[in-house]
């Protein structure tokens, strides 16, 4: 029997829990895209409503995939476009309004190729963590390999498995042991992490409740009980 006491990891805030649908950040961007459009069509030109094209682009970068952002990018110019077609109808041209039109067409292209630079520096960081979580892992299992290879009777081999399933799982605490009877029994080995008890630590003559004992339907090799708290 293998018990393993997981080490309590921090709570993540709701700041990194939450993160919008792609479908949400889709929808929110096309509303706002129609609503500075809407503001830039029907103002003078002179108020530059136009600059805020920028900001459905920003706002597509947040999730889902990148033709999300250029298709923001595409639809922000063609509304920008149009916006001072209907501006142009209205009160004519000068200077001045070409000079803003120019300069939020500049800012809608600027922020466009910036917010794919960032998600694509974000997927490639993505990448980077997960090829260095699968090669953290790889080492590990090899160390764990290691640690129990050798000519070892069976109670040093408990012992080394015992410690070295214990830095493998990163557990608080490793009970090997055989189960006789729904008691605990030897041959037994239990390690457990720098700084903690060993109060609570199942040892052998101890009888074992049913969650213990019985596999969870469905469940595969590893099952949890108190909660998610062990691991059995």
């Amino acid at each position: 029997m293998d018990v393993f006491v997981p080490r309590p990891q921090p709570a993540l805030s709701a700041k990194h829990l939450w993160r919008p649908a792609e479908s949400q950040v889709s929808g929110l961007s096309l509303a706002l895209l129609l609503l500075v459009f809407a503001l830039d069509a029907l103002t003078p030109a002179r108020l530059v409503f136009g600059i805020l094209f920028a900001a459905p682009i920003a706002l597509s970068g947040l999730a889902g995939p990148k033709r999300i952002t250029r298709l923001m990018i595409l639809l922000s110019l063609v509304g920008n476009l149009l916006a001072a077609g209907i501006n142009a109808t209205e009160g004519g041209w000068s200077a001045y309004d070409l000079a803003n039109r120019m300069l939020s067409v500049l800012s809608a292209l600027l922020v466009g190729f910036l917010t794919l630079r960032f998600r694509e520096a974000s997927t490639r960081a993505a990448l980077l963590d997960a090829e260095e979580y699968r090669a953290q892992h790889e080492r590990a299992l090899r160390e764990l390999t290691q640690a129990v290879s050798g000519p070892y009777d069976q109670a040093a081999f408990l012992e080394r498995a015992a410690q070295a399933l214990l830095e493998y799982a990163g557990a608080s605490s490793v009970v090997l042991g055989a189960v006789s009877k729904a008691v605990l029994r030897a041959p037994y080995s239990a390690a457990v992490s720098e700084g903690r008890d060993t109060f609570g630590l199942l040892v052998p003559g101890q009888r074992l409740s049913t969650p213990f004992l019985a596999r969870p339907a469905g469940s595969g090799l590893v099952w949890a009980v108190q909660g998610g708290d062990t691991l059995l």
